[in-house]
């Protein structure tokens, strides 16, 4: 069996993550990018939002600190994660005070897409 050499390239505007199992085929690539592009070389910690932990036998992304972040946002710090919030069966009646506050729902809602959706299909492409 042949021993494969895997190159991904990830790019999001001015943005880009690029990764290698060989590092003749990354440096070859970055050689070839600076000819036509501005490109800085460092060592990848975040991208997108991911945090990413890489050593010679494994690579580790998470997300705490979008995480950390969305909930920062939208001054939910403190909220406690639990399995039911309520009791499914309550009816809630809203008060004419609860009724003039507002939410970002659907920023609240495109940051947790983003958290499921978007950064899943990254990793996926690995």
């Amino acid at each position: 069996m042949q021993n494969s050499k895997k190159l991904s390239t990830k790019l999001y505007v001015d943005d880009g993550l690029v990764f290698s199992s060989s590092i003749n085929i990354l440096n070859n690539l970055m050689q070839y990018l600076k000819i036509d592009y501005k490109v800085k070389e460092f060592e990848a910690s975040y991208f997108l939002g991911l945090h990413i932990i890489s050593s010679e036998s494994k690579l580790i992304i998470n997300q705490k600190q979008y995480c950390k972040r969305v909930l920062r946002n939208f001054n939910m710090e403190s909220s406690s994660p639990v399995s039911t919030p309520a009791d499914p069966n309550i009816k809630f009646e809203t008060t004419k005070e609860e009724k003039k506050l507002t939410f970002p729902f659907r920023e609240a809602i495109g940051s947790l897409m983003y958290l499921a959706v978007a950064s899943q299909r990254i990793l996926l492409m690995r």
